[in-house]
């Protein structure tokens, strides 16, 4: 859970939305309650049902609906996230009886790092490290989040049944929805069409698209290495334009 299933759940997410992220990995609860008898000996009451219940369809109604779910990789890898944090609640609630939460947090942690930094360097990926204090800054503040999340999150398992702890963790959408909704929400392109040129050596070279996203918004970039673009974003409206340059030099091929 530590290890593998973040790795899972991040590169899954990058492929698909938030909402859909959140509303998959609150799933966790069904999985947890499936497996609370014959694993923790744990009886659902018709209590325990009606919540379970309830919480589905919130999170159904907090998520617009099921329609953002696709058969897409970024949800699948959420998915088998999701399992692979069901399974690791099962074995944290029986050695919880005999390990210390604390204990139990930091080798989550521990793990998790260790696997992250593993699959960077497998991948390619670890040489996009800066560290410059920008990144320093959100790397503390998200590792201080996680930090606290997975220290909780063993504290409860300890104090309470699994699955009554999964099923607070269902209330995340609703969270979710409410900050997407105020931090403004992309939507999603009706039609695209993108066409693109490779150099001989079979690397991208230049590449352009167009995205339309209905209702007359429609958005165009192009980006290369075989020319000089001006770096520039310009926002057309019925009454004018907006130009946004970009403070950057563009050298010209032959400039010096």
């Amino acid at each position: 859970g530590g290890g593998i299933a973040f790795v899972l759940f991040f590169d899954g997410l990058a492929r698909t939305s938030a909402v859909s992220g959140a509303f998959l990995h609150d799933t966790l609860v069904l999985w947890v309650a499936l497996c609370c008898w014959p694993l923790l000996r744990e009886r659902l009451s018709l209590a325990n049902v009606a919540a379970i219940a309830a919480l589905a369809v919130g999170d159904v109604v907090f998520s617009g609906g099921i329609g953002h779910l696709s058969a897409n990789l970024g949800n699948l890898l959420v998915l088998v996230a999701t399992w692979c944090w069901a399974a690791e609640a099962v074995v944290a609630k029986r050695l919880l009886r005999s390990v210390a939460p604390g204990t139990m947090a930091l080798v989550r942690m521990g793990v998790g790092v260790v696997t992250l930094f593993a699959y960077l360097g497998v991948s390619g990926q670890l040489g996009a490290f800066v560290f410059d204090p920008h990144q320093l800054g959100w790397l503390v503040a998200t590792g201080c989040l996680l930090g606290g999340y997975v220290a909780t999150w063993m504290v409860a398992l300890a104090r309470a049944r699994a699955v009554d702890v999964t099923s607070v963790l269902v209330a995340s959408v609703a969270i979710t929805a409410v900050l997407q909704q105020a931090l403004g929400r992309c939507p999603e392109p009706a039609a695209f069409q993108v066409a693109g040129r490779r150099a001989p050596t079979g690397v991208d070279q230049r590449v352009w698209a167009m995205l339309d996203f209905g209702d007359g918004l429609v958005s165009q970039f192009t980006c290369g290495f075989d020319g000089a673009a001006d770096n520039g974003l310009r926002i057309f409206g019925e009454r004018g334009h907006i130009v946004v340059p970009r403070g950057d030099t563009v050298l010209a091929p032959g400039d010096e």
